[in-house]
């Protein structure tokens, strides 16, 4: 886990967030609600930095707003589905995603006992990014840095394969689903 301090692309970023109408109204919101262990992050926090790098509208390609907390307790958060800017957020509860997962993947989890205990479950190194606002001071924590992220780089996260046996293949469907290519020709993909 990389928590991000004084990483030389951490101004630029936090820049290209806080001009983000959209992100800087769900950081808001996250911080209002008082969720355990809340934040931000996917593609909402890739797509905004790599429109900024193709001089693109700040929403572009911006299709859900993934917004992760971890609670041992069922919670229902009246904000899922709402709209902003007419993006839905989206909250998952990282506690409970052991109950799904191996349909999904094959793989069988304990529960998470925080989100950062399963940085490792994502899939590549521009989103495995968490993002939030405490008492107005925006926190980033990332599991390799900002640096692929700024400079328009997308790799996939080698020790999810060691630590729970998950294969590139869901990297590179990712990679298509998005459209990487075609969507941000500057963007390098390893």
């Amino acid at each position: 886990m990389f928590e991000v301090r004084e990483d030389n692309f951490k101004k630029q970023f936090e820049e290209i967030i806080m001009a983000n109408n959209t992100i800087v109204t769900v950081l808001d919101i996250i911080e209002s609600l008082n969720l355990p262990d809340c934040w931000l992050t996917g593609g909402a926090i890739r797509c905004a930095v790599w429109n900024w790098i193709h001089g693109y509208e700040t929403n572009k390609n911006i299709k859900d707003l993934d917004i992760v907390y971890c609670s041992s307790k069922k919670i229902i958060v009246e904000q899922d589905g709402k709209l902003i800017n007419g993006i839905p957020m989206e909250f998952k509860n990282q506690a409970f995603i052991h109950e799904w997962y191996e349909k999904i993947y094959g793989i069988q989890l304990k529960p998470l006992e925080s989100v950062e205990s399963g940085f490792y479950l994502w899939s590549d190194s521009c989103n495995s990014i968490l993002l939030r606002r405490n008492n107005g001071k925006l926190e980033v924590k990332s599991l390799t840095g900002l640096s692929d992220l700024c400079n328009g780089i997308i790799r996939p996260i080698k020790e999810r394969n060691k630590k729970y046996g998950l294969p590139n293949s869901d990297y590179i469907k990712r990679l298509k689903k998005w459209d990487v290519v075609s969507n941000y020709p500057k963007i390098e993909v390893c």
